[in-house]
């Protein structure tokens, strides 16, 4: 029998102790990454976080349903001007307040105000309702609860508010916004 030299046997050693580690520190790795990825969903659904912000902003906005007193440059939030909703052109200012155009029309809202007992107070028109094509097609599908792309959701937002008319009559209710959109 040959027998090897010191460096061979060197050499030998070596590589049946390394052999076993790289393999331990390969199925380390493949182990972490299948763990990580596995767990881990870039799908953000930021929904709510929109409707909330859209309510709001309609309630709180200078040029939305709060009374805004010129004189002084105060919102008064929560405190609904029926003189400025009442009017047929509301709905259009609504579009200038949120900026929208044909090409980034992303939500649809119905705004109601009611009293304390549910009764819908009269407005003209009745139901206000922000982009209103875009509403009419995709309620539809969200109030059937469908789920996945072509389908759409809806959230409703209610606030508690006081109602502004032009003879100074003030009344307390709640302002109902039902926000939709499509989740594709």
């Amino acid at each position: 029998m040959k027998r090897m030299n010191k460096k061979g046997q060197h050499w030998v050693l070596n590589l049946t102790e390394i052999l076993p580690l790289v393999i331990i520190i390969t199925l380390s790795i493949v182990t972490i990454v299948t763990l990580t990825g596995s767990s881990l969903h870039f799908a953000v659904d930021s929904f709510d976080a929109e409707a909330t912000a859209f309510a709001t902003e309609l309630l709180y906005a200078k040029g939305g349903l709060s009374y805004y007193d010129e004189d002084i440059g105060r919102v008064y939030p929560g405190l609904i001007d029926m003189e400025r909703v009442q009017d047929k052109e509301f709905p259009k200012k609504l579009a200038e307040l949120f900026n929208t155009t044909d090409s980034n029309r992303v939500l649809g809202a119905k705004i109601q105000l009611s009293d304390y007992s549910g009764n819908i107070i009269s407005i003209t028109p009745l139901e206000i309702i922000y982009n209103k094509n875009y509403y009419q097609k995709w309620s539809v599908l969200a109030n059937r609860g469908y789920k996945g792309p072509g389908g759409a959701r809806k959230k409703e937002i209610s606030f508690l508010v006081s109602t502004l008319y032009p003879d100074g009559r003030i009344y307390d209710g709640t302002l109902s916004i039902e926000v939709v959109k499509s989740n594709s």
